[in-house]
């Protein structure tokens, strides 16, 4: 059984990413919209606490016959927000932007037939430069959770207000570098 009945969830969730999919071939464009749907109820379904729903979720994308460990990084990294700690550092806060949207990227190329390794590494900087510009953008938002995704070596505190300079400061320094990842994405 799809995940995706109506393309109504993509259309309320992502807009941008619903119209780009306009572009793809209908069979792909398919694939793509159940691996977003998926992703998108697997993070719900985590912020939510509902762990009984997990395997029945993961199953309903086996038909796509994914590269299950990318599979498993999406899931752990999403599932690392269900209790939530602070990342140390940037490696961290990287590591955790691969796996919730780097490797998002490796399983768009999959869908695409990418071959080329090359190509696959720009994929993953395009998914980790879009994860780190979200952070910036959904700071608010996540504060309200009780998430603060500023690594401690940058931001010690825990209780933070969007309008503190330091905080301002972190946030221009993690578009900076998703400007780095962007670039290296634009070469692929």
């Amino acid at each position: 059984m799809a995940l995706v009945k109506n393309t109504s969830l993509i259309k309320k969730n992502s807009k941008t990413f619903y119209l780009a999919s306009a572009f793809l071939p209908y069979n792909v464009k398919k694939k793509v919209l159940e691996v977003y749907a998926f992703c998108r109820l697997y993070d719900d379904i985590v912020d939510l606490k509902l762990d009984n729903n997990l395997d029945n979720l993961q199953s309903k994308i086996e038909h796509l016959d994914l590269n299950e460990k990318v599979i498993e990084q999406i899931k752990i990294g999403i599932g690392s927000d269900r209790n939530f700690k602070r990342y140390n550092n940037i490696h961290e806060l990287i590591q955790y932007s691969y796996r919730v949207a780097g490797c998002v990227g490796l399983i768009m190329c999959e869908l695409l037939s990418v071959k080329d390794a090359k190509h696959k590494y720009h994929a993953i900087d395009l998914g980790i430069a879009m994860q780190l510009t979200n952070i910036c953008r959904d700071i608010s938002e996540d504060l309200i959770n009780g998430r603060v995704y500023i690594p401690k070596n940058m931001l010690p505190e825990d209780n933070i207000s969007i309008k503190d300079e330091t905080v301002l400061k972190c946030i221009n320094e993690l578009l900076i570098l998703s400007e780095k990842y962007y670039e290296s994405a634009l070469c692929g």
